[in-house]
């Protein structure tokens, strides 16, 4: 079984990237925090219980803010965008499932 550690181990790399996304532990699970300036007076909180639930958040996370980057600009078509967003994706639930292999 994946724990939240390796999840949050597979979304590593994004988290430091992203300024507006924090995870944190309580004793009821993870919950995935976002705050967007310039609304700092707002949170936004999604209570993720399992780590299945955690990863589900952030890719889900992670491709809207992907999408929201490729297109403001209209630099890419939605097509482009759609391939991309979907690359982004299997890479990973790929790393999901490695991660799955070596847990048993």
């Amino acid at each position: 079984m994946v724990t939240f550690e390796k999840i949050l181990e597979i979304f590593h790399d994004y988290l430091q990237r992203d300024p507006c996304i924090e995870v944190i532990h309580t004793k009821w699970g993870y919950a995935r925090l976002f705050c967007e300036p310039p609304y700092l007076n707002e949170i936004e909180a999604v209570l993720c219980r399992t780590p299945s639930e955690l990863f589900e958040e952030l890719l889900e996370t992670c491709l809207a803010a992907q999408e929201y980057r490729l297109t403001k600009n209209h630099e890419l078509s939605a097509q482009e965008a759609g391939r991309d967003l979907e690359e982004l994706q299997n890479a990973f639930c790929s790393r999901l499932q490695e991660a799955e292999k070596t847990d048993d």
